[in-house]
């Protein structure tokens, strides 16, 4: 299947601060898309990683959800000790790249499924 960019909510995690997505977000038009073969279509993407020395060349990691922002921070928040990261695994359809800078003529988008079973709470969209 073909994701537009703009149809995907993109945030911080973890230690990733809403500035560094921002770094990278300003750089897209939303009109991007990348080409995902996973099971389920992704609805969020979390910004896990990234190395900006732009404009050189610049990249950032992506976690893909198959649930909304919102689902998945509500789901991580009231998992409790020890289930953080099964409902993690329960909602990560796949990896994002990006690469932009350098001698690139428009940013690079990369998507990589990853096998999702079961998705228990993925009916709270």
């Amino acid at each position: 299947m073909v994701v537009a960019l703009r149809e995907i909510e993109v945030f911080a995690l973890g230690h990733i601060t809403s500035d560094a997505v921002g770094l990278f977000t300003r750089y897209l038009s939303g009109n991007e898309s990348f080409v995902f073969d996973g099971s389920h279509p992704p609805k969020s993407m979390g910004m896990h990683s990234f190395t900006y020395n732009y404009p050189e060349l610049s990249s950032a990691h992506f976690w893909l959800f198959s649930v909304t922002m919102a689902v998945f921070k509500e789901a991580v928040q009231s998992a409790g000790p020890g289930f953080v990261e099964q409902i993690f695994h329960e909602l990560t359809v796949g990896l994002l790249g990006l690469d932009l800078g350098g001698t690139l003529p428009a940013p690079r988008l990369y998507a990589e499924p990853i096998f999702c079973p079961g998705h228990p709470i993925s009916g709270r969209v």
